[in-house]
């Protein structure tokens, strides 16, 4: 009786051990299938990315940016995403090209994605803008090729947002130029977006004394076809320096690109002419004033910094001075705005 209690209980012992490995086999398996899963989705887009993407990988790049340049003009058109010799990219497609370089050929363009903490160089397959260069045809340089486009892919970016630029970088011994456009591409764990940058970056700002540029000559004849406008003159300390800052806008009625000149302000008295440079400042509500133009006037407004101490007492009348880049004809025009110095400040008034 004994011997089959003993016997009932080992069959029922083996039983539970059995059932117990059989448990354990089981739940091993899944163990290891949830292991296999969690290295698969980890290591398949760095694998993927790695090994399988050919287009639109950003390229290797030493060299240093140059300080952002007003001689680049350059528009971005569109950012699509295609498919290209198997792999889904984006593409990104525009035209720049340099105002004042007569053989583009001399220059290699890069596109620049560069945010706060990382930068991205992209190669640029040049792309043939005929009507460009018709409607461009004035300036005597070949833009037939100033087209581009640049195959960007999104899994090579992380996360951020990023200022699209272009590099232009000299074959020769001349320095190589760098411009920041208007839009930015912003990217997400899930997506990819390009858009209007809320703030371009611009050079850091030069206090000039109004000798740094001169011209052969006198002034031309007051031309009507400059409209021009002076919003304001204020004073400022610059790094101790004291300067004023002269603030407004002016452009050529009949000019479709407005960045093909230089612009200086001229202060003109009985005694002396003195030349300041204008940088660009984006005017959206110019644009939106004198839209029925049909020109290009987001850029139309200055902001400019003038030592005091180039400064006399004597009152100064503004005018205004255009360049062409390449052609380096003047078109000159006077404002209804003078500068007057009345007990040690300077004044902007306007003229009867």
């Amino acid at each position: 009786m004994f011997y089959e209690i003993a016997q009932h209980s080992l069959v029922q012992m083996r039983k539970v051990l059995l059932s117990m490995l059989q448990f354990v086999k089981k739940f091993r398996i899944h163990e290891l299938i949830l292991v296999c899963v969690a290295v698969y989705l980890f290591l398949a887009p760095v694998v993927y990315r790695n090994f399988f993407i050919k287009v639109g990988i950003p390229i290797q790049y030493s060299g240093e940016l140059p300080a952002p340049s007003n001689n680049i003009v350059m528009s971005i058109d569109s950012f699509d995403s295609i498919t290209y010799e198997g792999d889904v990219t984006r593409d990104l497609e525009g035209w720049a090209y340099l105002s004042h370089e007569p053989d583009q050929s001399k220059y290699e363009r890069f596109i620049v994605l560069q945010s706060k903490s990382r930068i991205y160089f992209f190669t640029v397959s040049p792309v043939k803008r005929t009507a460009l260069n018709d409607v461009f045809s004035n300036l005597g340089l070949n833009l037939l090729y100033s087209g581009f486009r640049a195959f960007i892919s999104e899994e090579h970016i992380k996360p951020g947002t990023y200022q699209v630029g272009m590099l232009f970088k000299s074959k020769t011994i001349d320095p190589d130029l760098y411009s920041i456009s208007s839009v930015n591409i912003k990217r997400t764990p899930n997506t990819i977006i390009m858009s209007e940058n809320e703030s371009v970056q611009i050079p850091e700002e030069t206090v000039y004394q109004g000798t740094e540029t001169s011209f052969n000559g006198s002034l031309p004849e007051p031309n009507e076809s400059v409209l021009d406008y002076i919003d304001s003159l204020s004073s400022e300390s610059i790094n101790g320096v004291e300067v004023l800052r002269l603030s407004g806008w002016a452009f050529l009625q009949d000019e479709q690109d407005q960045t093909l000149y230089e612009r200086f302000i001229v202060l003109y008295s009985d005694h002396s002419v003195l030349y300041f440079p204008m940088n660009f400042v984006e005017r959206p509500d110019v644009q939106e004033a004198f839209n029925s133009l049909g020109g290009n006037l987001q850029l139309s407004g200055f902001s400019l910094l003038i030592s005091k101490d180039a400064l006399t007492d004597e009152s100064y009348e503004i005018g205004v001075l255009f360049q062409h880049k390449t052609q380096k004809t003047l078109v000159f025009a006077k404002t209804y705005w003078s500068i007057s110095r009345q007990s040690g400040l300077y004044l902007l008034e306007r003229n009867q």
